[in-house]
């Protein structure tokens, strides 16, 4: 029972971590490099982010955590960590396609985590 509680949350603090220094890169590397500033941006905050919530949502869900649960932090983290980091959110169609793409990635990962409970009976 502790090895279960255990990967979860080390999925989890993963994902945290993950979403958060992707989050932070989003909103400073921009600023940083204002000459790339159109193509950084959308690379980054456009393409980068959802799919890297999409894919952290599912390796939480697979690893055993609700997938009710597993899609919210990375469009939480992606509306809060430039907000605390430079003053402003990013754009709101970038939360909201993190959002559309962490559901996804969830429910993917529910998926295949009953698969294998299935396979393994």
């Amino acid at each position: 029972m502790k090895r279960v509680i255990a990967s979860r949350l080390s999925a989890l603090s993963l994902q945290l971590g993950v979403m958060a220094v992707a989050s932070a890169g989003a909103a400073l590397l921009p600023l940083a490099f204002p000459t790339l500033n159109a193509p950084l941006k959308v690379i980054l905050q456009w393409i980068t982010l959802p799919l890297l919530g999409g894919a952290t949502a599912g390796l939480v869900a697979r690893s055993g955590l609700s997938h009710y649960l597993a899609w919210l932090p990375p469009p939480l983290i992606v509306s809060a960590v430039p907000w605390l980091i430079v003053g402003y959110p990013l754009q709101p169609g970038v939360m909201l396609l993190c959002c559309l793409v962490s559901m996804i990635g969830a429910s993917t990962g529910e998926v295949l985590r009953r698969r294998a409970a299935q396979r393994r009976k």
